[in-house]
């Protein structure tokens, strides 16, 4: 997991799926905003209700996306991201791609 510090609050949430940019990469959808402070990168992840009728599921999949945004290294900085799911997410290898892919977009 990632520091708390590095994690949305449900008020940044509600911001960010308000007011935030909207992209799409393969299972997910992001959408950010630039924070106005320039401080460390903030994330949040919601995995679908739709697809993960469990908790644990849900869990699981949080676990497994912020371990790869903790491991991908140079995250840019000052930004609010929420990250969603589309469907089952596949295997780490294929969803890695795709949130490095969007990692380097928002550089």
């Amino acid at each position: 997991m990632l520091p708390r510090s590095r994690i949305l609050r449900s008020i940044e949430v509600t911001k960010v799926l308000k007011y935030g940019k909207s992209v799409s990469y393969g299972q997910f959808v992001f959408k950010y905003i630039k924070s106005i402070e320039n401080t460390s990168t903030r994330f949040s992840i919601a995995p679908s209700k739709k697809f993960y009728k469990r908790a644990v599921d849900r869990n699981t999949i949080k676990r497994k996306i912020f371990r790869l945004i903790r491991d991908f290294g140079e995250v840019p900085s000052g930004y609010k991201i929420v990250i969603m799911t589309k469907g089952i997410v596949g295997e780490d290898t294929i969803f890695k791609a795709d949130i490095e892919t969007f990692l380097k977009t928002i550089r």
